[in-house]
Formats: C-alpha cells, structure tokens, sequence
C-alpha cells in the first residue's frame, strides 16, 4: 500500500508519548490480530495504528542500536510472520526494539530488501555499493552472494549539464 493511499492530516503520531517524527509508515499484518495494520516508525518510538480509525493501538520506545559505520539509511518494516516486525535499514536487519540482530558490514552504499519465500519463509536481498548482491537468512547467515565485477567504459555525452559514468558488468561469480 502506498503512503499516498493513506489519508492523513498529521505529521506527528501520538499515543501515551510522542514517536517523533515520522521516518517510515506501512501497511501489513503485524500482530497477532487479524487482518492488517498500519505501523509507524518515529525518530523516538514505534506505534501501531488501526487501519479503519487510525487511533492508535501500542506505542513503544524504539532507538536503534549502532555499529561502526551504521547510519540506519532507508528503513523499511518487515513483518515477521509472528506477530511482530524487523526493520531492515541500509546497515542490516534489527528487531522490534531495535536490537541489531545482524549487520552487513558494508563500506559504503547498501540497501536491505525483504523477499516473502512463503513456505520456505523470510530473507533479505543485500545491494551493496555495485559491486555484491547477498541474499541474508533472518538469522544473518548469507544463503548466496555474487560479486559483481564493474569496470567504467566512459561518460554520456552531457545533457543539461551532466555527464554519467557508464559501467559494465563484466561477470557474475556465485560464492556458496
């Protein structure tokens, strides 16, 4: 569901205690009612919402924990088919309260993309700085990774000012 479904007239969510400002709102089923909710992470806490009223249902302190390097870009929030959530960032996968259950570990650009296997369950596509693609068990545990080898071959020519790198993918090893 796209925020743009979502009628909204506040930019602040409060329950018992503010959340702070709003970084990431989804829509899934992520208790163990029934049916879906709308799930707000704020700079300070975590609220869930019902869907039909939007009141607010539980609200909980969320401060995610830090790694060397981390900057927590990009969260997203994963239900974990149990009657809770992950929130994946740009720096690995943490639990409800913000415990880092497992980190990349990447220098530079990365992005965390949550893949549903159904039966077969949860599991995080890893996009790291061009060069690595991993795909991460819930525990951490890298189920495969391919390097991806870029070498430039030149620049666009300039269009309105700007010229891009081109880069090739020359090859794909897949490491088990």
């Amino acid at each position: 569901m796209a925020v743009g479904k979502i009628l909204l007239n506040k930019r602040a969510v409060y329950g018992c205690c503010a959340i702070g400002s709003v970084e990431v709102i989804a829509s899934d089923h992520f208790d163990s009612e029934p049916g879906n909710d709308i799930l707000v992470l704020g700079t300070d806490g975590i609220a869930l919402l019902n869907p039909a009223t939007y009141a607010v249902q539980a609200t909980s302190h969320f401060k995610q924990q830090d790694c060397e390097g981390c900057v927590h870009m990009y969260p997203s929030l994963v239900p974990d088919g149990k009657g809770s959530f992950f929130v994946a960032t740009s720096d690995g996968l943490s639990d409800g309260r913000g415990h880092l259950l497992w980190a990349t570990k990447a220098r530079g650009f990365s992005r965390i993309v949550p893949i549903n296997f159904g039966e077969k369950g949860l599991a995080f596509v890893a996009y790291h700085n061009n060069d690595r693609i991993d795909l991460h068990e819930v525990d951490g545990r890298v189920r495969w990774s391919v390097n991806c080898l870029l070498r430039p071959l030149g620049y666009t020519p300039r269009q309105m000012g700007r010229a891009y790198r081109l880069l090739l993918l020359d090859t794909a090893t897949l490491a088990t």
